[in-house]
């Protein structure tokens, strides 16, 4: 027998992972947009993410290692509708 509140965890879980890896506009404390990508969502709400970890191109020139850009990342960013407050919040790019 199936354990009801596992397998609501275990739906939630598929429906977050179903975002990692999607483009977005991360839009930083200095209100500097960067195309980004979402490697983790932790909220959802009418089945899209209200708060993720992003990684995305350093757009500082002299960040740079063997492999050319480095990358930056941040977390536990909230999407721009759901944030009132100035800073780091993000933008789903139309599909």
């Amino acid at each position: 027998m199936t354990d009801p509140v596992a397998e609501q965890a275990r739906l939630i879980q598929e429906e977050q992972a179903k975002w990692v890896g999607k483009s977005i506009i991360y839009n930083d404390e200095y209100r500097k947009p960067h195309y980004a990508l979402i490697n983790q969502c932790w909220s959802l709400e009418n089945n899209e993410p209200a708060y993720i970890n992003l990684v995305y191109v350093s757009s500082d020139s002299t960040k740079t290692d063997t492999y050319g850009r480095q990358i930056e990342r941040s977390t536990s960013v909230y999407r721009k509708n759901e944030q009132n407050a100035a800073g780091r919040n993000f933008e789903l790019l139309p599909e």
